[in-house]
């Protein structure tokens, strides 16, 4: 099973470096400016995004000692370790790879749109050995200080603000990171203004989409928010005021 593999992927492993970005900051390409629009930082973020859930999971149903280490040892290595860790912020999503690179585009953010399902791993563990109090404690270290900078970076600004998709997934993130804060206040806020915001403007009268039909891949767009509208809709029912 891959999450009992050694191995383990976090930003550091790349090979392209530019003096402004820091080893331990997270690198995506801007579409169409690599063959793969991606960069392994992606892929360590995909790779966490599956196996912690998964193997939270395993270790609520199993109580199997080697899956709680392993998924601490994968806590600890993508959220803590100074030597591993991905910093808490998104300067550098979506770059155009040049040789001064100062910082990336907002659009990067979606990439992370996985993190939501964080929300669903405390519950999982109502009680931790000491040892493991460590890697998870810095998980949540690591997200409240990425919610505060989406909140207060331009970049992150500039993704709450968009209308389509990518404001509905913003909003979503931060819901998911304020539920995991134990802060129904943030998720309320975050939400109300959403729903009285974007969310007006994102399906017409007869269910169509109108800021996903006009892109390219409208019908993949249409989907994905709808699944992030969904999403949203059920982490707001655990948030009391909040009807979507």
């Amino acid at each position: 099973m891959s999450t009992q593999k050694t191995n383990f992927y976090t930003v550091i492993n790349r090979k392209a470096y530019w003096p402004a970005i820091d080893r331990n900051d997270y690198v995506s390409y801007a579409v169409y400016y690599s063959p793969d629009c991606t960069l392994p930082a992606s892929r360590a973020v995909q790779t966490i995004c599956l196996n912690i859930p998964r193997l939270a999971f395993i270790v609520y149903l199993l109580d199997d000692p080697i899956y709680t280490a392993r998924d601490f040892f994968l806590l600890n290595k993508f959220f803590v370790d100074p030597t591993t860790r991905m910093n808490s912020h998104l300067n550098f999503g979506r770059i155009i790879p040049e040789p001064r690179v100062t910082s990336g585009g907002s659009e990067g953010l979606v990439e992370l749109n996985c993190f939501a399902s964080f929300v669903q791993y405390p519950p999982l563990f109502p009680t931790l050995a000491v040892d493991q109090r460590t890697p998870y404690q810095g998980m949540v270290t690591w997200f409240r200080d990425f919610r505060t900078w989406f909140y207060t970076s331009p970049i992150g600004q500039g993704e709450i603000g968009t209308p389509n998709n990518h404001g509905s997934n913003a909003t979503l993130q931060l819901t998911a990171y304020s539920l995991l804060l134990d802060d129904a206040v943030g998720a309320k806020s975050v939400l109300i203004r959403f729903m009285a915001g974007a969310y007006q403007h994102q399906i017409n009268a007869t269910g169509a989409q109108p800021l996903e039909l006009e892109r390219t891949n409208s019908f993949t767009y249409s989907a994905e928010n709808l699944g992030i509208l969904y999403t949203m809709a059920t982490l707001g029912g655990q948030v009391t005021g909040v009807n979507m």
